[in-house]
């Protein structure tokens, strides 16, 4: 497991406390989403008549935990989708909120992206990069990304961004392969550098929509 460096984290919250919370939540979504691919082999995503403001990552997103009530936590922790940050004026798809002593709640951030041919860079500058500019997760050495797979095989989208990682960032910083859930395969880790010279770990995993969506995005 890969060490804090140089990041400023609060009281005792650290990293052997951080990553078996996020490893559990993502195990939990993992269960929801094969839940919720079996139900839309039936009822596929569309984008709903006259909707204005509709988007299929957001639908997805509150789809996967819409019933994370229901499947057993090995923490005391709560899915909550959208959470706003006031403070930085920035919104994160999930928040993990785990409950401390005395009531008191941490959050781990899980951000959310398509992942498709043609929506690589806005990955890496609206996802990726948030994290490296502290605009996500700025005191906390760990957070998440899903990436949903929206459009032609999981394999090569993943090879596509990994590649678009070493072009736009650097090599050091792609996706390598780490097994958070077990026996799954499309799980990822990747160190980066923030500013002011700390480092945050993202853990990252794929999941495929490409054949629950009517019409494709």
């Amino acid at each position: 497991m890969a060490k804090i460096n140089s990041v400023i984290t609060t009281q005792d919250w650290g990293y052997d406390s951080l990553y078996p919370i996020l490893q559990d939540a993502f195990r939990v979504l993992y269960l929801s989403y094969l839940n919720l691919y079996s139900e839309k082999s039936d009822n596929p995503y569309k984008k709903p008549d006259n909707a204005k403001n509709w988007h299929l990552e957001d639908a997805i997103t509150d789809d996967l935990i819409k019933d994370e009530i229901d499947f057993d936590k090995k923490h005391d922790y709560s899915l909550i989708p959208q959470f706003k940050n006031i403070k930085k004026k920035s919104r994160i798809d999930i928040s993990i909120h785990y409950r401390m002593s005395f009531g008191k709640y941490y959050t781990i951030e899980i951000e959310c992206k398509q992942l498709k041919k043609s929506n690589l860079d806005y990955y890496i500058s609206d996802g990726i990069q948030k994290f490296k500019t502290n605009k996500y997760a700025e005191s906390l050495p760990l957070a998440g990304m899903m990436a949903y797979n929206i459009l032609d095989e999981i394999e090569n989208n993943i090879d596509l961004l990994k590649t678009k990682i070493e072009q736009k960032i650097s090599v050091k910083e792609t996706l390598k392969q780490f097994e958070i859930i077990e026996n799954y395969p499309h799980t990822y880790f990747s160190k980066h550098e923030r500013i002011h010279n700390s480092d945050i770990d993202l853990y990252t995993c794929a999941f495929d929509f490409k054949d629950a969506i009517e019409i494709k995005q």
